[in-house]
Formats: structure tokens, C-alpha cells, sequence
């Protein structure tokens, strides 16, 4: 069976179940840390090796696994397996390395693009090549059974992928800068410059990351679809 029939029949995991995967993995990794630094701490050892001795559980937790079980413990939590994009087996140690690094620079962010991607792929799985599938599709229900989406439409024409994605990285970028400047506005320079803030103000820069968020996931989806201005689809001749 060719790759392209073996991929029409995979199921993905849609945004929930990838979210409660990384949340898994954000408490058994920052539980990790805490403990091994504990338990190091009582040896006489240097520095760096105390550093070493704590990256290396770390590094077991997440590439280490992937690697070699194809799961992280929050993916085996959630029954769900990573696997190489093209050949359907598991990653090698180094684009495993490469997809956790990429994950922990951009945290749950990484995790917009499975909205628009057509194999359900977070931005640190695109770029190391792999995909997210469900170890047993028949064990969840129909609505968590993503299949390979299609995202072309035949009666547009697209900018390219390169200029949707500069785009969108531009709006994204105004975005921010649109956030920082409310923030600025809404909350006092005490609470900027020196964090004295008060819960109203908490709260308040806490609501307006909350609609950043909304924002960002807005934003990467019409980039995607060709909808932002500086690159936008238009009818393709009939």
C-alpha cells in the first residue's frame, strides 16, 4: 500500500486532545525538573553537572521517548503516537531533539497551525517532519477522529505558501505590537515598570492576552485560507 492510501486512512487527534497532551507533559516535565534538582542538590557535584544530571531526565522525558516509543507520557496518556510524516515510523533522536526544542521555544502556540494544516500539524511537528496519529482510532468517539483535511478550493486561485506565511507573520507581529500598546494604555506605569499591580490590573492584562490568543488563531487561520490583505485568494478563471 502506497504512503498516500496509508495516510487517507490514519486518524488525527484534533486541537483538544493535543492540548490536554501538552498539558500532561507540562506537569510531569516541570515535576521532573523540580525533583531531580531536589535530589541532585544533596550531592557534592559540580555545577555543570548537576545541570547535566537534570537536561538528561528531561531529555529522556520528551525526545528520548518520542524516539524511542514513538509517545511522550502525555501522548500515551491521551492514546496518541507520533510518528515520521512520510515513512510512518518514529522520529530519530535528532528530529526528535529538533521537534521538542521547537515546542518548548513556542509552547501551546505551536499547537494554532493544526487548525490549518491538512494533516492536523503543529508548527514543531512540521518542522521536524512528523505527524500526530491516534494509536486506536477505534477507541474514541467520531467527533475526535480527525482525518487528512483538504484545503485547496478549486474555484480560488492562493498566494504562495511563502507569502501567506510572511504575511501572516507580519499581522502577527502588529498584533503584538497592538497588544503591548493597550496594555500600556488600560494598566498604570507602576504596574508595567515595577509590577505593582493591583488585581485589576492583573486581570486586565490577563483579558487582553486572552483575546491576543483569539487573535493569533484567527489570524494563522485566514492566512491560511487566503484572507488577509497582502495575500488574498481571488477567483481562479473559470
Amino acid at each position: 500500500m502506497e504512503n498516500s492510501d496509508i495516510n487517507a486512512t490514519k486518524r488525527y487527534p484534533g486541537l483538544m486532545l493535543r492540548l490536554q497532551a501538552a498539558i500532561w507533559d507540562g506537569v510531569i516535565l516541570s515535576t521532573a525538573f523540580a525533583f531531580s534538582g531536589i535530589f541532585i542538590s544533596g550531592f557534592d557535584l559540580p555545577t555543570s553537572i548537576k545541570i547535566l544530571f537534570v537536561a538528561s531526565i528531561l531529555f529522556l522525558l520528551e525526545p528520548g521517548l518520542v524516539s524511542l516509543t514513538g509517545s511522550t507520557i502525555g501522548h500515551a496518556l491521551r492514546g496518541l503516537k507520533v510518528e515520521h510524516a512520510h515513512t510512518n515510523k518514529n522520529l530519530n533522536i535528532v528530529m526528535a531533539t529538533v521537534r521538542f526544542f521547537a515546542k518548548a521555544v513556542l509552547g501551546l502556540y505551536s499547537l494554532v497551525s493544526i487548525l490549518v494544516t491538512s494533516r492536523r500539524q503543529a508548527i514543531h511537528d512540521m518542522v521536524s517532519n512528523s505527524v500526530v496519529i491516534l494509536r486506536h482510532p477505534e477507541r474514541f468517539p467520531e467527533e475526535d477522529q480527525m482525518t487528512e483535511q483538504s484545503l485547496s478550493d478549486l474555484k480560488f486561485q492562493y498566494p504562495s505558501k511563502v507569502r501567506r506565511t510572511l504575511i501572516t507573520g507580519y499581522y502577527i507581529l502588529a498584533s503584538l505590537f497592538l497588544l503591548g500598546a493597550a496594555i500600556l494604555t488600560l494598566v498604570p506605569g507602576n504596574c508595567v515598570m515595577y509590577n505593582d499591580c493591583s488585581y485589576s490590573d492583573d486581570m486586565t492584562v490577563l483579558a487582553s492576552s486572552l483575546v491576543w490568543i483569539g487573535v493569533l488563531f484567527f489570524l494563522v487561520y485566514a492566512g491560511a485560507r487566503g484572507l488577509l490583505w497582502g495575500a488574498r485568494r481571488c477567483l481562479a478563471d473559470s
